[in-house]
């Protein structure tokens, strides 16, 4: 056996791989391919050698750069998963208003059916402004607040699956009721 070449396992081969363990074999490949480089360029010309180390440090931050955007994308996806869109949406307009000036007329065209004939005369967007903005530490507050209530809630969250977690095994584990004649000293019925 070849010292790159990897032993295999027959079992192993049955199984599907998970994406962590393909990039744990990916990098443990290729930082071995970094360390056979390096050892061949010392031995190998200057130019060549320059030139290799270069595609190396090239390549180690490239695998870097996808390893870095992978971790910062995956904490992000959580990140949106977690949000409420909803909330957020009724927050952001709760103090929005709208103001139109509409006018809608069905009438009937040639051939007899009816169109609406819509008109808008005048649209206004306002935001309905606090009378005093809060100070910056106060929003700090508000904020605070914010997140301590969303951990709240995610540890309620959590503690009311587990609790159902629970009482579904209490309630699968749980000895079936004795029938009557299952009881000692009770004739059998029939």
């Amino acid at each position: 056996m070849d010292n790159n070449e990897e032993p295999t396992d027959s079992a192993s081969d049955a199984e599907p791989e998970t994406r962590e363990e393909r990039e744990a074999r990916e990098r443990e490949r290729s930082f071995r391919r970094l360390g056979d480089s390096l050892i061949s360029s010392i031995w190998g010309d200057s130019s060549a050698a320059f030139k290799r180390g270069q595609g190396l440090v090239t390549g180690v931050a490239h695998g870097t750069k996808e390893e870095l955007v992978r971790m910062i994308s995956a904490e992000v996806r959580g990140f949106l998963d977690k949000m409420d869109a909803a909330d957020l949406v009724q927050e952001i307009v709760s103090g929005l208003v709208i103001e139109m000036k509409t006018e809608i007329r069905f009438r009937r065209d040639d051939s007899g059916r009816i169109e609406p004939d819509v008109r808008t005369t005048e649209t206004r967007v306002e935001s309905e402004a606090p009378a005093d903005p809060p100070a910056p530490e106060s929003r700090r507050r508000q904020m605070g607040q914010v997140v301590k209530d969303f951990k709240d809630k995610a540890k309620a969250d959590k503690a009311k699956a587990d609790k159902a977690k629970a009482d579904k095994a209490a309630s699968s584990a749980k000895p079936a009721q004795p029938s009557k004649s299952d009881k000692p000293g009770e004739p059998e019925p029939g």
